[in-house]
């Protein structure tokens, strides 16, 4: 698939709240949302401090790592061990739940 449509794409989302979430455990949880329509993928990853770097990774192996920083998010493209794209996200979505 073309570079270009993967970060055109590739969206995100932050996610907090919940009160089953709560009662369950004790805290309440926040995450970070990946998802490709045209991937027809989702990666969940619980965020655990303010900063966290990680991969998403396709049949096990790593497409791209990320860069999380307090609502700002830097993306790479990984092909063969290789960086072949770097971007910033753009636009985040917030979801508060109940």
């Amino acid at each position: 698939m073309e570079n270009n449509t993967i970060i055109n794409d590739l969206r995100l989302t932050y996610q907090t709240g919940g009160c089953i979430a709560l009662e369950r455990l004790g805290y309440i949880p926040n995450y970070l949302i990946f998802y490709s329509a045209s991937l027809k993928r989702s990666w969940r990853f619980e965020l655990k401090s303010k900063k966290q770097n990680g991969v998403l990774k396709i049949n096990g192996v790593v497409a791209f790592e990320y860069s999380f920083n307090d609502l700002d998010c830097k993306m790479k493209s990984i092909r063969g061990g290789k960086v072949i794209k770097e971007w910033k996200i753009k636009e985040i979505a917030m979801v508060l739940n109940d």
